[in-house]
């Protein structure tokens, strides 16, 4: 694949004490977004994006929304305390896990695990810590408070800023992912005027666009897929 890594290739948007650093390429897969929250007593950090490794502001503590590699690529960089739900703590500590969990056909594990380590810099984080729902973390005078939503992966969570009520931002990115989902649901119902395989399906692309390769391309989308018809 390719990814080149990154190097500070993020632009910075600042909410009072919060801070986004804004992914490269618009957030375009392979990067992501990152949020820095600083408060008088800690500096915190969450979900360390490919944008991030080689050049990011230092935290005191680092957490991962979710064991995705585009959200995780920068932890190599941080000799801090990492945390994530207890639900994804063995994807995150062990890339092997994480491969296996993905679901990829056995001739393409390797090819997925060289992936994850070559081009996101995925090496584990056994030392990581799991948070449940509810869990608070306290900078002083600020305060982030763990929201558990389950779907993505098992353990995603979402992170409440508290005096900034910075959460509110989350509910404008769902609304415009539910905006994604019904358009590949009417993309999928229009494919399937003619009776149709779910490897057909798979190949015909729901989710990446068709210049797009890779080990986890096939499985994302027979799974997709797969979810769509059920639904």
């Amino acid at each position: 694949m390719g990814w080149p890594h990154g190097g500070g290739e993020y632009a910075e948007e600042t909410y009072g004490e919060v801070t986004v650093l804004v992914g490269a390429r618009r957030v375009a897969y392979p990067y992501a977004n990152s949020l820095l929250v600083r408060g008088a007593d800690a500096t915190l950090l969450v979900n360390p994006s490919l944008s991030l490794v080689h050049g990011a502001p230092p935290p005191d503590v680092v957490l991962v929304s979710h064991a995705h590699e585009d959200h995780m690529a920068g932890l190599g960089g941080y000799d801090v305390p990492v945390h994530d739900h207890d639900a994804d703590l063995s994807p995150l500590r062990s890339r092997e896990v994480m491969v296996a969990g993905f679901g990829y056909p056995p001739e393409e594990a390797d090819a997925a695990d060289r992936m994850l380590h070559d081009d996101f810099c995925v090496t584990g984080r056994p030392d990581a810590v799991g948070f449940t729902d509810g869990t608070v973390f306290d900078l002083g005078g600020h305060t982030v408070t763990m929201v558990h939503l389950p779907g993505h992966t098992p353990g995603h969570s979402g992170f409440l800023i508290e005096p900034d009520g910075f959460f509110f931002e989350f509910w404008r990115g769902l609304a415009e992912f539910a905006e994604v989902v019904e358009r590949r649901e009417a993309a999928l119902l229009a494919f399937l005027a003619e009776p149709r395989t779910v490897p057909e399906i798979a190949d015909h692309r729901l989710v990446y666009r068709p210049h797009v390769s890779g080990p986890h391309v096939d499985p994302v989308e027979r799974h997709t897929a797969t979810h769509h018809l059920a639904a």
